[in-house]
C-alpha cells in the first residue's frame, strides 16, 4: 500500500474539528495522484519525496486554520510512510556483512586513519626540506627507498620508537618511504634499480617446512623468549 493509498483511506479519521474535506480529490489532482501512486509503486524510494504537504494538498485543507494538522491527524500517516520508506531501502540495499564484501568499490575505510596521520607527518617533515610532491616531479631510485624504510624499521624493531632527527615515529617515515614508491611505481617515474631478478619465491618456498621442521625438534624444550619487556637500557 503506498502513502496515497493510506491518504485516501484516512478519510475515515475523526475530524478533530477541523474544517469540512472533500469527500472525493479534485478532478484536477486524478492525474496527479495517479502519476505519483505508479511512481511509488515502480520504485518504492520514491516513498519521502511524498510529504505531508501532498497528503495536505489532496485533502483541500484550508493551511492557516489547521496548524495542528501535521502533530494530529497526518502524524500517522507521515510515520507510516517513513517506516515503509525504511523498509523500502532496507529491502533495496540490505545492511548485512555481505554489502561490504560484495562491493565493487575499493573500501579505503579499511585503512587505519592512525596510520595516514604517521604517513602525513613523515611526509610534511620531506616537504619542509625537499619541497612539496619533489618525488613526483622528479622521480626516485628504488633502492634508496628502500633503504630508508629498512633503516626505519630497524630501528623501531630494535627499540627506538622515534627518529632523532626529526622527532617523528620511525613508522610514519617507513610509511612515507613506501607510500613514495607506491606513487613513483604507478607515476611510471622510478629508477627501477631492485636487486636482479632471481628465484626468490621458489626459494623461500622450499625452505619453509624448514621452520616446522625445527620447531618439531625444539618441542620439549621451553627456553624464555627475551623482548623489549626484558630491557634493562631502555
Amino acid at each position: 500500500m503506498s502513502l496515497l493509498d493510506i491518504a485516501a483511506a484516512s478519510a475515515s479519521l475523526p475530524d478533530f474539528n477541523l474544517p469540512p474535506r472533500p469527500q472525493a480529490f479534485p478532478p484536477s489532482f486524478v492525474p496527479q495522484i495517479q502519476t505519483a501512486r505508479d511512481a511509488v509503486d515502480t520504485d518504492p524510494a520514491m516513498m519521502p519525496s511524498i510529504s505531508t504537504e501532498h497528503v495536505r494538498s489532496f485533502f483541500g485543507f484550508d493551511l492557516a486554520s489547521v496548524e495542528e494538522l501535521d502533530a494530529v491527524e497526518l502524524k500517522p500517516i507521515a510515520d507510516l510512510a517513513q517506516q515503509k520508506a525504511m523498509e523500502a531501502s532496507s529491502e533495496l540495499k540490505p545492511s548485512n556483512p555481505k554489502d561490504m564484501i560484495g562491493s565493487d568499490k575499493i573500501p579505503l575505510h579499511l585503512w587505519p586513519t592512525t596510520a595516514s596521520i604517521l604517513g602525513a607527518l613523515a611526509l610534511l617533515d620531506g616537504a619542509s626540506k625537499y619541497g612539496r610532491q619533489n618525488f613526483r616531479a622528479v622521480g626516485v631510485r628504488a633502492s634508496i627507498y628502500v633503504d630508508a624504510a629498512m633503516r626505519h624499521l630497524n630501528a623501531w624493531f630494535e627499540g627506538e620508537d622515534n627518529d632523532p632527527d626529526s622527532g617523528i615515529p620511525h613508522l610514519g617515515h617507513a610509511l612515507a618511504c613506501v607510500a613514495i614508491l607506491i606513487e613513483a611505481t604507478a607515476a611510471g617515474n622510478m629508477t627501477d634499480d631492485r636487486a636482479y631478478k632471481t628465484n626468490y619465491r621458489e626459494w623461500i618456498n622450499k625452505l619453509t617446512p624448514l621452520v616446522k621442521q625445527i620447531k618439531k625438534n625444539h618441542e620439549s624444550k621451553d627456553p624464555k623468549h627475551y623482548s623489549i619487556k626484558d630491557s634493562t637500557n631502555v
